[in-house]
């Protein structure tokens, strides 16, 4: 990054393993989808994560 003059800020994995658990999340009653989203809150962040989601969210500042 340092080509473009650009800090991180974030880098995070927007669905995390959510696309390949569809039929399972789209089946969660609100509870469990609650739950669910906690998870991806609090593991989408972590480095290992960023392979798992089909999108990633990279905020940096020039």
């Amino acid at each position: 990054m340092s080509q473009f003059s650009l800090n991180k800020i974030e880098h995070v994995a927007t669905d995390g393993i959510s696309a390949i658990m569809q039929e399972s999340v789209n089946q969660m009653n609100s509870n469990q989808f609650d739950c669910w989203q906690e998870y991806l809150y609090l593991t989408n962040g972590k480095p290992e994560h960023l392979g798992t989601s089909l999108h990633n969210l990279f905020i940096a500042k020039k």
